[in-house]
């Protein structure tokens, strides 16, 4: 299990997915939750970083 979520954080997770299916791959799952990489680019450089919590609260 990952770290720094708790049970009732998982349970919360499940509740709101329900059906795993319905993502086909792990990007639709972030785009359901709302979590995208941090990107920092300038010209043709180009760094990713860590996972963000971008979007819709």
């Amino acid at each position: 299990m990952l770290s720094g979520c708790g049970v009732s954080g998982w349970l919360t997770l499940a509740s709101e997915v329900f059906d795993w299916r319905r993502f086909g791959s792990a990007v639709a799952f972030m785009g359901f939750t709302g979590l995208v990489p941090s990107e920092y680019s300038s010209g043709e450089s180009v760094r990713r970083g860590h996972i963000t919590k971008a979007g819709n609260g």
